[in-house]
C-alpha cells in the first residue's frame, strides 16, 4: 500500500471521526489541524494522516481493496510526506538507468500483476498484521529521509528526474514512453523529495504502477493488457517496470505545459520564479500551506533553487513529439542524457 522506506509508519482500519476539533484550515473534501489532516473520499472512505507517522482508514463499506490503496498513495500520502517535513510534487519521477538485475536490457513492458495485500482482511487485526504493508527502514535527518539499501546502491547511478505539471499535460504518457527507453521508474502523478545522502534532494520511490487514459495507449502504441485494471474515471492501472529499489539524487525538474497555440521558448527558470513555480507544482498547495513546516520547507526549497535545475517544457496541446519531448528532459542533465544502450 505505502512505500517501504516510510519508517515509523503504523496503518489502522479503525474508525473516523467526520471532522477534526478546531481545525486551522480545510477545504471541500478536508480538514487540518496540528500533527493531523482529515481527508473523505465519497465511496471510499475517511483517511486520518497523523504527524507523519499513522495513517487510520474508515473504510465504506462497498468500498475494495484497490481503491482503498490506491487514494492511500494520494492526498493522504501527500500529508504524511508533508508532516514528516519533505516534499510532495503533482509529478512522475524517473531514474536515469534501470536496477542492476535489468542493466543492459533496453526498454520496459507492462509486468504481470501480482496479488496485492489484502488490505480489507486486515480491518481490526493488530499491528504486526498490517506489518507487511510497511518494512523497516533507518530514518536520519529532521525530514525523514531513508538511509538507502547497501543491495540497492548501485541504483543511484546519475540521478532522477520529475516530469510535473497539471492534470493532462501528459506527465504519465511521458513517463511510461521513457519506460520503453531505458528509464527506470521511481512514481507516477505524485512524487517524493527530501534529504537523501550528503543531506542533498533526492527523489523517493513509491509505488510501481501508472495510471493511462485510452488516448495515452494509442500515442503509444500499446494495447491494453487483459491485466490492466479498469478505474472509474476511465483510467488503465498497469503494474508498470522497470522500478527503481532506491532513492535517487535529483538532478532535475521539468515543468510539462501543454499550449493552444505555438509554444513559447523553452528557458529554465531562477530566483523568484523558480521559488513561484516550485510551490505551485506542489501536490495540492492549499493543504501544503496547511501542514508544512516553514523553516524546513524553506531549508528544502532553496536547496533545491541552489542545486536542482527547473525548465518549463512547452509542446501544443494535442501533439506528440516523443524524441523532442525526450531529447528536452535529457537536456536537464549539465553532462547530456543518462539513457542506456542497447
Amino acid at each position: 500500500m505505502l512505500p517501504s522506506w516510510l519508517t515509523p509508519l503504523t496503518v489502522d482500519f479503525a474508525p473516523v471521526s467526520p471532522a477534526l476539533p478546531a481545525p486551522t484550515a480545510s477545504g471541500a473534501l478536508w480538514q487540518a489541524a496540528p500533527g493531523r489532516f482529515l481527508l473523505e473520499v465519497p465511496g471510499v472512505g475517511r483517511y486520518l494522516s497523523e504527524d507523519g507517522q499513522r495513517l487510520v482508514i474508515d473504510a465504506a463499506p462497498t468500498a475494495s481493496e484497490s481503491q482503498l490503496a490506491r487514494f492511500a498513495r494520494t492526498t493522504p500520502l501527500a500529508a504524511l510526506l508533508y508532516q514528516r517535513g519533505m516534499l510532495a510534487f503533482h509529478a512522475a519521477a524517473i531514474s536515469s538507468l534501470a536496477p542492476p538485475a535489468r542493466a543492459g536490457v533496453r526498454g520496459a513492458h507492462f509486468a504481470t500483476k501480482q496479488s496485492p495485500v489484502d488490505v480489507m482482511s486486515l480491518r481490526g487485526r493488530q499491528p504486526e498484521a498490517i506489518s507487511r504493508l510497511t518494512e523497516d527502514a533507518q530514518v536520519t535527518g529532521d525530514c525523514f529521509a531513508a538511509e538507502t539499501p547497501s543491495a540497492a546502491r548501485n541504483d543511484i547511478v546519475e540521478g532522477a528526474l520529475l516530469l510535473a505539471g497539471d492534470s493532462g499535460s501528459g506527465k504519465s504518457t511521458l513517463l511510461a514512453h521513457l519506460l520503453q527507453h531505458g528509464w527506470t521508474m521511481l512514481s507516477d502523478d505524485l512524487a517524493a523529495v527530501g534529504l537523501g545522502e550528503n543531506q542533498q534532494p533526492a527523489a523517493y520511490p513509491l509505488h510501481p504502477e501508472i495510471l493511462l487514459w485510452g488516448d495515452s495507449l494509442k500515442k503509444l502504441g500499446l494495447e491494453p493488457a487483459p491485466e490492466a485494471e479498469s478505474l472509474e474515471n476511465g483510467k488503465r492501472a498497469f503494474p508498470a517496470s522497470p522500478f527503481a529499489a532506491a532513492p535517487a539524487p535529483l538532478r532535475g525538474l521539468a515543468w510539462l505545459s501543454p499550449h493552444n497555440q505555438p509554444p513559447a521558448q523553452n528557458a529554465p527558470l531562477r530566483g523568484q520564479k523558480y521559488v513561484s513555480a516550485l510551490n505551485a507544482l506542489l501536490y495540492n498547495s492549499h493543504i501544503a500551506d496547511a501542514l508544512l513546516d516553514r523553516r524546513a520547507h524553506f531549508r528544502l526549497t532553496s536547496l533545491l533553487a541552489q542545486t536542482v535545475p527547473l525548465q518549463r517544457i512547452h509542446r501544443l496541446r494535442g501533439e506528440w513529439n516523443f524524441a523532442e519531448l525526450e531529447s528536452k528532459v535529457s537536456q536537464l542533465w549539465p553532462e547530456g542524457a543518462p539513457r542506456q544502450t542497447e
